[in-house]
């Protein structure tokens, strides 16, 4: 009699959907019996939990709700090439536990799989196959009949699971605005699990691209998609590049071509002031010294901004940021603003139905400023 393992998690699975491993014995009818479930991460026990049989012999336990707590924040690299999310090894360890009194018995030890901070919607989730993005993918939705678009001098991340493959090599191609090769370029990257690429125009030129004259480049991964970025440089407009964590643990970018709106809420801190004061020996009436006074302010400062007109397949993929925990607004500058976005509505626009297709982000800064205290 031993524990069998009959259903585990794809290797390279998102941390915060369920981690199914499914497990079975033939020891069930002893008395009192339980499975008792270890559960590992890059080697070290973090929980321990008593699971039941719920039929034929079988159970399952979902290992998400211990793992996806202890998995970092992914990053944002300052160089070509960073870890770009984080990910653990997880493996569980199942013993029978049976008898008068109840005690440990024979155990099995699952298969090691490797967990991503990620979170899929449960659509998403049941039609994931990681065998299609492991090396081959990069890490968005991003529509890929489209090109997608860089403010030139600015951070532009890529993600994709390499899973340590030491023949990776990066590709990039720089076009003229006829589609004429400018320069090319191939490098050996280093060995992460997920390769994080932050293609900014200072880091390419940095490492010898030329790019004068250069209107859109191409990116590919040994053996991997190619993707085609367009480079803006027309700033007439106060473009604004909006980054946001996606479900991949990726960061994904779109640049607001169109205007940023910026507002503002004060609060105020005031008290009342009665009628009538003493001034020496006289009491008087004072109407420009009376009634509710301001004593402190604090304001919140907002904003909203706007596409230009996009296409359906980008608008449609553009809503997904509203589901995100964590952005960042650059502006020409390339000075970084924290915010939290505030619109928590969308609506996926349809080209029949609508000539043309914008969409608009309302946002708040997250810092508040005091006015002068009195």
């Amino acid at each position: 009699m031993a524990v069998t393992f009959t259903q585990t998690p794809q290797d390279w699975s998102p941390s915060d959907n369920p981690l199914r491993f499914t497990f079975s014995s033939a020891a069930t009818l002893n008395a009192n019996f339980s499975f008792i479930v270890q559960t590992y991460l890059d080697g070290v026990q973090i929980a321990e939990d008593r699971v039941f049989v719920e039929r034929s012999g079988r159970a399952h336990y979902d290992a998400s709700t211990v793992v996806k707590n202890l998995i970092q924040t992914p990053a944002r690299s300052t160089s070509l090439y960073g870890e770009g999310g984080y990910s653990n090894e997880v493996y569980v360890k199942v013993i029978e536990n049976y008898g008068t009194p109840a005690i440990d018995h024979l155990n099995a030890t699952s298969s090691t799989i490797n967990v991503y901070k990620a979170c899929f919607s449960d659509k998403a989730w049941t039609l994931y196959d990681n065998t299609d993005w492991v090396e081959l993918k990069f890490l968005t939705n991003y529509p890929r009949t489209e090109r997608m678009y860089q403010l030139y001098a600015q951070d532009f991340y890529l993600n994709i699971i390499t899973d340590s493959n030491v023949n990776s090599d990066l590709y990039i191609n720089i076009y003229n605005s006829a589609g004429g090769l400018v320069d090319s370029l191939t490098s050996a990257m280093p060995t992460y699990l997920i390769t994080q690429l932050n293609l900014n125009t200072d880091l390419l030129t940095g490492i010898g691209l030329t790019l004068t004259g250069a209107s859109y480049y191409t990116v590919q991964v040994e053996g991997s998609e190619i993707l085609t970025v367009e480079f803006i440089t027309e700033y007439c407009n106060n473009p604004n590049t909006l980054q946001w964590l996606n479900e991949f643990g990726a960061y994904d970018s779109f640049v607001f071509l169109h205007n940023l709106e910026k507002s503002g809420d004060v609060k105020e801190s005031t008290y009342g002031k009665q009628f009538g004061e003493w001034i020496g020996t006289s009491f008087d009436y004072n109407l420009k010294d009376v009634g509710t006074i301001r004593v402190g302010t604090k304001q919140k400062d907002k904003g909203v901004i706007y596409t230009d007109w996009i296409s359906q397949a980008i608008q449609n993929w553009l809503v997904e940021l509203y589901k995100s925990p964590r952005y960042y607004l650059i502006d020409v500058t390339g000075y970084v603003d924290y915010i939290n976005v505030t619109s928590n509505s969308l609506t996926f626009k349809q080209q029949r139905f609508e000539d043309l297709i914008n969409e608009s982000v309302a946002f708040d800064y997250i810092n508040e400023h005091n006015g002068i205290s009195l």
